[in-house]
């Protein structure tokens, strides 16, 4: 389904109101509480409807790899904390039996 613009439905004022509501209430619809100040003919006034946006295809795919690859960035970074915690706990052991080393002779 392609997105349409709202303002294509400005010719009935009643079928705007309706799509508009459609679209706020549409699934996969963020909705914000930020109400903008718009300008009409010099003046500022208040929205009384909040801003929302509609996720596009090409969003969803893009927010889809962020997760996958944020996951994957986890998966191997759990696999280092065990190396590296492997790790020091040799170079400990090391410098101990060198420092033992030392004080022996």
């Amino acid at each position: 389904m392609e997105y349409r613009q709202l303002k294509t439905f400005l010719n009935n004022h009643s079928d705007y109101d309706f799509q508009y509501q459609k679209r706020f209430e549409g699934f996969g619809v963020f909705v914000t509480e930020l109400y903008p100040y718009l300008l009409k003919r010099g003046k500022t006034q208040k929205s009384e409807a909040p801003l929302f946006a509609v996720p596009l295809n090409e969003i969803q795919l893009i927010t889809q790899e962020i997760i996958e690859n944020s996951n994957i960035i986890k998966a191997i970074s759990r696999n280092y904390l065990a190396l590296l915690t492997i790790n020091f706990i040799k170079n400990s052991c090391t410098k101990q039996l060198f420092l033992q080393m030392k004080l022996k002779g």
